[in-house]
């Protein structure tokens, strides 16, 4: 795990400031090392509060840990930093007869691409973009419709875990109001 994913657990873990010194003495580094990882954090779209008496303190955003996703669900989890798309990773791996099942993720895509081809903005930051190669042991008739699946639970994950409610917009993209 890299300097910034570690600082970034222990913030996320705590609900108050976290002084330098203490996680320089926690992580074994120089606080020089603790600050130039604060500032990847906040480049890779977190908000940190900083305090020269107090420390600092996650105000908002996530980082997608893919050792951690991979040890919960089961199955290797790729995250690509500057990713085409999470579709053509997924797609490389086919290629390559890599392992399935196989989760791709990104935080942006360069070239992503919808349904029909069609390109589609992905944000620098704050995103999460995600492929799943799958490789059933049936017809494509025979398959459940993952796609509709996965957009219904994501609406009641962030309906239960938030109460804001969000909409499904033909075939997989969430919206919350007239936004995505």
């Amino acid at each position: 795990m890299k300097t910034s994913e570690k600082i970034y657990t222990l913030l996320n873990e705590s609900n108050q400031f976290v002084s330098g010194e203490v996680l320089a003495d926690k992580m074994n580094l120089s606080r020089t090392s603790i600050w130039k990882a604060i500032k990847s954090l906040e480049n890779q779209g977190l908000v940190i509060e900083k305090s020269k008496v107090k420390g600092y303190k996650l105000l908002r955003g996530d980082l997608l840990l893919p050792n951690q996703i991979s040890q919960a669900i089961g199955f290797p989890v790729t995250l690509t930093a500057n990713s085409i798309s999470t579709q053509k990773d997924a797609k490389d791996s086919i290629t390559a007869n890599g392992q399935t099942p196989h989760l791709f993720l990104a935080t942006n895509q360069k070239k992503a691409k919808g349904r029909m081809n069609r390109d589609f903005f992905t944000s620098n930051t704050g995103g999460i973009y995600m492929s799943l190669h799958l490789k059933p042991n049936a017809t494509y008739a025979q398959l459940n419709p993952y796609t509709l699946m996965v957009a219904s639970s994501i609406v009641k994950a962030i309906s239960r875990l938030t109460g804001i409610e969000t909409q499904i917009k033909w075939v997989n993209d969430i919206y919350l109001g007239q936004k995505k």
